[in-house]
Protein backbone atom coordinates (compact mmCIF):
# COMPACT_ATOMS: atom_id res chain seq x y z
CA UNK A 1 0.00 0.00 0.00
CA UNK A 2 1.25 3.29 -0.88
CA UNK A 3 1.73 6.52 1.35
CA UNK A 4 -0.43 9.60 0.36
CA UNK A 5 0.91 13.62 0.59
CA UNK A 6 -0.60 16.21 -0.76
CA UNK A 7 0.79 19.27 -1.76
CA UNK A 8 -0.14 22.91 -0.04
CA UNK A 9 -1.75 23.35 -3.30
CA UNK A 10 -4.25 19.96 -3.63
CA UNK A 11 -4.94 20.78 0.10
CA UNK A 12 -6.45 23.97 -0.46
CA UNK A 13 -8.22 22.47 -3.52
CA UNK A 14 -9.81 19.40 -1.77
CA UNK A 15 -11.33 22.69 1.13
CA UNK A 16 -12.56 24.78 -1.77
CA UNK A 17 -14.88 21.62 -3.36
CA UNK A 18 -18.44 21.01 -2.21
CA UNK A 19 -18.53 18.28 0.48
CA UNK A 20 -20.30 15.64 -1.37
CA UNK A 21 -17.69 15.54 -4.35
CA UNK A 22 -14.87 15.94 -1.46
CA UNK A 23 -15.88 12.75 0.02
CA UNK A 24 -16.18 10.99 -3.36
CA UNK A 25 -12.17 12.44 -4.28
CA UNK A 26 -10.99 11.11 -0.67
CA UNK A 27 -12.21 7.81 -1.53
CA UNK A 28 -10.47 7.27 -4.73
CA UNK A 29 -7.37 8.45 -3.45
CA UNK A 30 -7.80 5.88 -1.07
CA UNK A 31 -8.06 3.08 -3.79
CA UNK A 32 -5.27 4.62 -5.85
CA UNK A 33 -3.22 4.13 -2.69
CA UNK A 34 -3.70 0.43 -2.62
CA UNK A 35 -3.30 0.07 -6.18
CA UNK A 36 -2.55 2.90 -8.54
CA UNK A 37 -2.73 0.85 -11.60
CA UNK A 38 -5.91 -0.69 -11.02
CA UNK A 39 -8.60 -0.67 -13.76
CA UNK A 40 -11.30 0.21 -11.55
CA UNK A 41 -9.99 3.82 -11.67
CA UNK A 42 -9.96 6.28 -14.65
CA UNK A 43 -6.57 7.22 -14.34
CA UNK A 44 -4.75 8.36 -17.54
CA UNK A 45 -0.99 9.53 -17.78
CA UNK A 46 -0.35 12.78 -18.92
CA UNK A 47 1.01 14.05 -21.92
CA UNK A 48 3.75 16.57 -22.19
CA UNK A 49 4.69 16.69 -18.58
CA UNK A 50 5.11 14.06 -16.10
CA UNK A 51 2.54 12.63 -13.75
CA UNK A 52 -1.14 11.11 -13.63
CA UNK A 53 -4.81 12.34 -13.62
CA UNK A 54 -7.45 10.15 -11.84
CA UNK A 55 -11.17 11.83 -12.75
CA UNK A 56 -13.46 11.86 -10.40
CA UNK A 57 -16.78 13.11 -11.80
CA UNK A 58 -16.12 16.83 -13.24
CA UNK A 59 -12.83 17.03 -10.91
CA UNK A 60 -9.74 15.82 -11.90
CA UNK A 61 -6.70 14.54 -9.26
CA UNK A 62 -3.26 15.02 -10.93
CA UNK A 63 -0.53 13.48 -9.04
CA UNK A 64 2.74 10.93 -9.70
CA UNK A 65 4.19 8.57 -7.68
CA UNK A 66 7.49 7.03 -6.27
CA UNK A 67 7.82 3.31 -7.06
CA UNK A 68 10.90 2.91 -4.58
CA UNK A 69 9.13 4.85 -1.69
CA UNK A 70 5.55 3.57 -2.34
CA UNK A 71 4.49 7.39 -1.96
CA UNK A 72 1.38 8.76 -4.12
CA UNK A 73 1.65 12.55 -4.25
CA UNK A 74 -1.34 14.72 -5.11
CA UNK A 75 -0.12 17.35 -6.66
CA UNK A 76 -3.91 19.64 -7.54
CA UNK A 77 -7.48 18.60 -7.81
CA UNK A 78 -9.53 21.01 -9.97
CA UNK A 79 -12.34 21.01 -12.39
CA UNK A 80 -11.95 19.50 -15.55
CA UNK A 81 -11.76 23.43 -17.01
CA UNK A 82 -9.26 24.12 -14.91
CA UNK A 83 -7.01 21.96 -13.93
CA UNK A 84 -4.87 21.47 -16.86
CA UNK A 85 -3.68 25.27 -17.78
Amino acid sequence: MYDIEFTKQATKDLLRIPKGYSVLIIDKIKKLAVDPYSKELDIKKLKGTEGYRLRVGEYRVIYDFDKKKLIVQIVKIQSRGNVYG
